[in-house]
């Protein structure tokens, strides 16, 4: 039996699963996967998925102690089913934090296809820093277990004890268990034992058993859970698809009677750290002087943290769930979501602005668990009920009143009411982009041209991060990369304001000019050139629904308008113009309009989706089929030149 808790340890809300670091890592959390040694899974047609093993059993034995702590007794057998299974299996990795955790790997190993059984000696487990743990320093390490002599069809198997003696939140626990079918899984079953005082509730979904009569040895007030569940059939993850806390058969268990209780426990360690001293109240007067309205005054505080504060992430222990004091904030000048947080309402209470840390999750996740988990957040944002507005003090690029994509539609947890709220969602009004363009084409069918785009909402935030990053990069090589996508050549320029700089209008802007796109005089055809702009309409046209999608997946709303005039040699005879068309199914609308007078050609896109959640369901891919057709059959109209036959 070795001892890992000399050189690693974890923070854990699951068993020995997936580290899972958000948008800001602050709030770290370990959710358990049936697939954990799988890294990643293709996307790819049902019929050729081959997943790299199989699962011939996990057997885990969770005991929770009367003080909330736990230990984990895990028993994992898997089979290497091709090349890529003996290169999956080679090396067993496994993550956790130090100073919260015990982990012991008591027993390790390998089986040939021949029956022949090597052992592993579990004292060779080597660990290190976790190197996937994100921006930061943390205490988070990763135990490597190596397999030798693996070829296909040989089967490793490991035994394992975690002793959690730390939990995030003193005197609870919360775990979850998840049937994913990436692999085919022969037996999952979970054992789950408390003394009767403990108020841990436990509920499952999909798996069979529950309540079972206790074992000799079981102390006589205890109680026990039992439940198996198995994967017939593996299948392929499907792209965009919701994280597995949305769908997958599930075991949830909880100390926590409700998420107001979750809530409180975060915000009696949190509170006390928001509290601005003398240099922040000083700092917060100074900024907000001569605001003339809170939401100025929330915006300028807002802007001053974007500028001031950078993110990095320094947590050791329970530090993961606690933020560092306001005071050492400003200090340091650096913290993550949680210190930014804190720090941000500091500032807020010195200009007698009330506020509230929002828990929230930056996962493909958009429903809680129905017994509370405190790894259902992964990240933490400023309320403040007087403006019903929302603020991610980690983000630099959203206009004031906008988030971060993955904010949308979100479930969040009020930590000073603990009140369940759900945020905003995208919208065609407040999410839109709109793009203007004017093209003049010459006699020898070159384009010489300019482009407008206006970017606002969640659109916005996008485009000004790229925008940014784009610094980096030379203006030829990003103005190539932009042509090449239409198979278009030429050159150009790209200009936009700070990326930084909010409170104005977002406008991205260029000019261009482009190789010969129709011969002329003709006879000849033309398809609307595209240009240096973001051709957005062109990409979700290109963008191909799955034919049996099984999954909700993750979509947007909001609205894209093109409007492009194009002045035409005067000599050049126009044969034919298309049509406009107009196509509306479910949450899609779609319209287009062509109209030539004289030498000018203008053509008017705009695609619009409205609706009232941030994820899709397979029947929203059905819906977009028509109005994808349509927009795809205008795209490819051309204009045609001299006389036809």
């Amino acid at each position: 039996m070795k001892n890992i808790h000399a050189t690693s340890s974890n923070v854990v809300n699951g068993v020995s699963g997936r580290l899972r670091a958000g948008l800001s890592a602050g709030l770290l959390l370990i959710t358990l996967y049936v697939s954990q040694a799988l890294s990643a899974s293709e996307t790819v047609a049902t019929d050729a998925y081959q997943p790299t093993h199989s699962v011939l059993h996990r057997i885990v034995h969770v005991t929770v102690n009367e003080d909330g702590t736990a230990h984990v007794i895990t028993d994992l057998a898997r089979r290497a089913d091709n090349a890529r299974g003996v290169r999956a299996l080679g090396e067993d990795k496994m993550r956790f934090r130090e100073t919260m955790m015990r982990l012991y790997v008591t027993e390790a190993w390998s089986v040939t296809p021949e029956g022949k059984r090597i052992d592993v000696p579990v004292d060779s487990v080597r660990v290190k820093d976790d190197d996937d743990d994100g921006d930061g320093d943390s205490d988070n390490k990763v135990a490597t277990l190596i397999y030798p002599g693996l070829e296909v069809g040989s089967t490793v198997h490991r035994r394992s004890r975690s002793v959690h003696h730390t939990m995030p939140y003193p005197g609870h626990v919360s775990m979850s268990f998840h049937l994913v079918p990436r692999l085919k899984l022969d037996r999952y079953e979970v054992n789950i034992i408390h003394p009767a005082k403990v108020p841990l509730e436990v509920l499952s979904d999909r798996f069979e058993g529950g309540k079972v009569a206790l074992q000799p040895g079981d102390a006589p007030d205890s109680v026990r859970y039992r439940f198996v569940g198995s994967i017939d059939k593996a299948l392929p993850r499907e792209g965009d698809e919701l994280d597995i806390d949305d769908w997958a058969p599930s075991i949830l268990m909880s100390t926590f009677p409700d998420y107001a209780t979750l809530a409180a426990a975060y915000q009696s360690r949190a509170a006390p750290r928001a509290q601005p001293d003398d240099d922040i109240r000083a700092l917060a007067l100074k900024v907000t002087q001569g605001a003339e309205s809170d939401r100025e005054r929330v915006a300028r505080i807002r802007d001053w943290v974007n500028r001031n504060i950078r993110y990095l992430s320094v947590h050791i222990g329970v530090e993961g769930w606690i933020p560092h004091p306001a005071p050492h904030v400003l200090k340091t000048r650096y913290g993550d979501c949680k210190d930014q947080t804190a720090f941000m309402q500091a500032m807020l209470r010195a200009v007698g602005i009330d506020s509230t840390p929002a828990l929230i999750n930056t996962r493909s996740s958009y429903y809680l668990p129905r017994l509370p988990q405190a790894g259902a957040f992964d990240h933490v944002i400023v309320y403040i009920p007087s403006l019903d507005l929302y603020v991610d003090p980690t983000d630099r690029y959203s206009a004031l009143g906008s988030l971060p994509e993955p904010l949308y539609g979100k479930p969040a947890l009020l930590t000073a009411s603990g009140a369940v709220v759900r945020l905003p969602v995208t919208s065609p009004d407040r999410d839109f982009v709109e793009t203007t363009v004017r093209m003049k084409v010459d006699e020898q069918g070159r384009v010489r041209g300019s482009s407008k785009t206006r970017v606002a909402g969640a659109e916005e935030g996008d485009s000004r991060r790229s925008q940014h990053g784009a610094q980096s990069r030379s203006m030829e090589d990003r103005i190539n990369s932009i042509l090449q996508r239409y198979d278009e050549g030429g050159t150009g320029r790209m200009w936009a304001g700070d990326p930084l700089k909010q409170g104005e209008p977002w406008e991205v802007n260029a000019e261009f000019e482009l190789e010969s796109v129709v011969t002329l005089p003709g006879p000849s055809a033309m398809r609307i050139p595209v240009g240096i702009t973001r051709a957005d309409i062109r990409g979700i046209a290109n963008w191909r629904p799955l034919a049996n999608r099984r999954n909700p997946f993750e979509c947007s709303a909001g609205r894209w308008r093109d409007d492009i005039d194009i002045e035409l040699p005067i000599a050049a005879k126009i044969a034919y113009i298309p049509s406009g068309v107009s196509a509306e199914s479910g949450a899609f609308r779609y319209r287009s309009e062509w109209k030539l007078e004289g030498n000018r050609l203008r053509v008017v896109r705009e695609l619009s989706i409205q609706r009232d959640r941030s994820y899709c369901v397979p029947q929203d891919e059905r819906d977009f089929l028509p109005v994808r057709e349509a927009m795809r059959r205008d795209l490819m109209g051309q204009v045609m030149f001299g006389v036809m036959p």
